[in-house]
């Protein structure tokens, strides 16, 4: 579908059973940055960002950088999701971050989940998603929402999972 595709405003808001998605707030400011402390969110995404880097990151989030990115809302500001294009082609990539305190509940599940079914709804023929093959909590979360490994590539100091989902064909009747 390109660039232009995806760049056209998109949603992409909703409300699941425990969480909301919507577009970040300024007043999010605050919780962005204790998310770019939140060392284990960090681990496999390079290292914690400080400085320069913490704020252009947290610019981009509210709404000074490209594609579509939404705030997850549970209990205050849960993460963060992204759609942009991929940075070796221009195919859609999903990301996204979840606050370590809520790992493990089935939100980051829930609410990509959503976000990836919305995205293909907007008629992308493909989705990607990156994480590193050391990210096994990712990867986990990756193929439980459809998305299959299609290949590995060595990028940013480590070994990266490339993975990718499709439409569902539509099923005659």
């Amino acid at each position: 579908m390109g660039l232009i595709r995806l760049l056209r405003p998109a949603p992409l808001e909703f409300a699941t059973a425990r969480c909301r998605v919507d577009r970040p707030r300024r007043g999010d400011r605050p919780a962005l940055h204790a998310l770019l402390r939140d060392e284990p969110v960090w681990r496999h995404l390079g290292g914690l960002r400080r400085g320069d880097r913490a704020e252009a990151w947290v610019d981009g989030v509210l709404g000074r950088g490209g594609g579509v990115v939404r705030a997850v809302r549970h209990d205050g500001l849960a993460g963060v999701l992204f759609l942009s294009p991929h940075h070796d082609e221009p195919t859609p990539e999903v990301s996204y971050l979840l606050r370590s305190d809520l790992w493990g509940r089935g939100l980051a599940a829930e609410a990509v989940g959503a976000f990836v079914s919305g995205a293909l709804s907007l008629g992308h023929g493909r989705i990607l998603a990156e994480t590193q093959a050391a990210n096994g909590a990712s990867r986990r979360l990756l193929e439980r929402l459809g998305f299959a490994e299609e290949r590995r590539v060595e990028c940013f100091g480590a070994e990266q999972v490339i993975y990718a989902i499709r439409p569902e064909p539509a099923r005659r009747s």
